[in-house]
């Protein structure tokens, strides 16, 4: 097959790269790794949704409201991150009523981010024993079909897309096609051998992967704009199921030994058009387009196996980033000047503990180097300094914030490392909840640009829409997205759900799996690494030792978060 130039490559990856438009913003969405915690992430993206929709239907309506632009362009997702981006793609197209307070359970149902995550994403599913076919082998400790099922309804969703609010075509502020973006952790990795004098190379196995994909995101009627697609994404048209979407996303989400893999095929091209940034000249950044060395040229095709992408990348905001200033590229970060930014929602954003400082038995190593593999895959300082500077307005963090508390302990979910939430759907409720919260806070006072900024001149916003809307933004800033009155009123809080879980509910819930799991590997079953790390481990520590250890673990994180 034959390979694109450096040109080629390059002109590809800054095919995104749009030149600054007067009176226009673009944001891309950067969606962290999130396990049961997505339940925030969910609440802020309904938030944001509903606020933009309410902005640009008072403009329809030709209201008096500020008249700039914002335009979503990318959502990229780690983990749980993932799956978000994808339901929100799938959500874009369709007029989606928000859940609000009061709303119906029918509403709640029909809403894709909330039935995923509120409703569908249970420990019961994940419990459920049908998975454990006679002589096959175990593929994880829990049954993945829950993620699978929510995933795929949302790919399967009326193919005349539901009619959009405001008699829409698409949504005006909205890109289509609409990117999403999905990290993955490929285990079987990508070649590559970079050629040295003599004849030498050095040779490595790329296992931080990620797909894109050009999401239609039209009404009814709407040409297809495969067209538009780019050699190294997917694309998935209106009024069709996405499958390989709902697929990719869900792949993305299977945390190493909780959830199943998933073997996936793809075109060898989309790996063509991959490259590394190094400095050049007077510290001038250069491209650097990366070529795979397969060891069959001539296929078409790739398969691998993949897992959770936060494992590699649990904050894609590079991807992001890139997308908006293109490689080497960059977006301006002044108050006055910035007309672009990435926003990074990460409910586990949090002050995170030191590890073990004693080396402890087998099973305490092989937790806490995944907990390390993990935790380091979490630290980009360069990224996270910038996003904490507050002279920078081209990054934005959201966090969870419950009054005085800060981090993963606000949330119900925070606990056993985020998973704590799939163990009771009153904690899930309560963080979707205090997502649309903070994305209200968020719009109101952080996501602000200076009042001088371009954006807010040239009499798109009159001086009386500068005291309207202004809101609760510090003096000197405006607001990027303005509230209209009836989304600026706060939802009703939720009570924190104290007392609605005991840790012995969550090792009673787990025993029968995972005591099916050892005698059914240890029964005959096809060997396999994973069963053989499970015998070792029940007979090395004995499976109520094991689910003892949870158990204590979960009276510890329950009793910090006083829940």
């Amino acid at each position: 097959m034959t390979q694109p130039s450096a040109d080629q490559v390059t002109a590809v990856l800054n095919s995104s790269v749009q030149a600054p438009l007067d009176g226009w913003f673009q944001v891309a969405l950067v969606l962290a790794g999130t396990a049961s915690t997505g339940a925030y992430t969910a609440g802020f993206l309904d938030k944001l949704i509903e606020a933009l929709d309410a902005w640009y239907g008072a403009k329809t309506k030709g209201e008096d409201v500020p008249q700039h632009e914002v335009r979503l362009r990318v959502a990229t997702g780690a983990s749980g991150g993932g799956v978000s981006a994808a339901l929100l793609a799938r959500m874009l197209a369709h007029g989606i009523e928000p859940v609000r307070p009061g709303s119906t359970e029918d509403v709640g149902k029909a809403h894709l981010l909330y039935d995923t995550w509120v409703n569908r994403l249970d420990i019961r599913g994940m419990v459920d024993l049908s998975d454990l076919q006679p002589n096959q082998t175990p593929k994880s400790l829990l049954n993945g079909a829950p993620i699978k099922a929510a995933t795929a309804a949302a790919a399967a969703l009326p193919r005349a897309p539901l009619p959009l609010p405001h008699g829409w075509y698409q949504r005006p502020y909205v890109d289509n096609p609409f990117r999403v973006i999905v990290t993955l952790g490929n285990l079987t990795g990508v070649p590559y051998a970079i050629p040295f004098e003599g004849g030498k190379s050095f040779s490595a196995r790329a296992q931080a992967d990620y797909a894109r994909f050009a999401c239609d995101i039209s009404g009814h009627g709407a040409p297809k704009l495969d067209a538009y697609t780019r050699p190294d994404e997917f694309f998935e048209a209106a009024g069709t199921e996405w499958n390989t979407l709902a697929t990719y996303a869900a792949a993305g989400g299977a945390f190493p030994l909780v959830l199943p893999p998933y073997s996936l095929t793809r075109p060898r091209a989309h790996y063509d058009y991959r490259a590394v940034v190094v400095p050049g000249e007077e510290g001038r950044a250069r491209a650097l387009p990366l070529c795979p060395q397969w060891t069959t040229p001539e296929a078409k095709d790739y398969s691998f196996n993949a897992v959770d992408g936060g494992m590699f990348n649990n904050e894609p905001i590079e991807l992001a980033r890139t997308y908006l200033s293109g490689l080497t590229g960059r977006n301006p970060r002044d108050g006055d000047k910035s007309d672009r930014a990435v926003i990074l929602v990460d409910p586990l954003a949090d002050v995170v503990p030191l590890g073990e400082t004693q080396a402890g038995n087998a099973l305490d190593q092989g937790r806490t180097t995944l907990d390390g593999f993990m935790q380091h895959s979490r630290f980009a300082s360069s990224d996270l300094l910038l996003m904490a500077d507050p002279n920078v307005f081209s990054r934005f963090l959201v966090s969870p914030v419950r009054r005085d508390i800060t981090g993963e302990k606000a949330l119900a979910s925070g606990g056993l490392a985020g998973f704590i939430g799939f163990f009771n759907r009153d904690f899930r409720n309560h963080d979707y909840w205090l997502g649309r919260a903070n994305c209200l806070k968020f719009l109101e006072e952080e996501f602000v640009l200076h009042a001088g900024n371009p954006l807010f001149q040239h009499g798109r916003w009159t001086e009386a829409q500068k005291v309207r809307f202004k809101r609760k933004a510090k003096d000197g800033y405006l607001p990027i997205i303005p509230l209209i009155d009836e989304v600026a009123t706060p939802d009703q809080t939720v009570d924190w759900p104290a007392n609605k879980l005991t840790a012995k509910s969550i090792s009673d819930t787990l025993d029968q799996r995972v005591n099916k799991i050892i005698t059914h590997t240890a029964g005959g079953a096809l060997n396999f690494w994973f069963s053989d790390l499970l015998i070792a481990l029940a007979r090395g520590f004995g499976t109520k030792a094991l689910l003892s250890k949870l158990e204590a673990r979960a009276a510890k994180d329950l009793k910090d978060w006083k829940l």
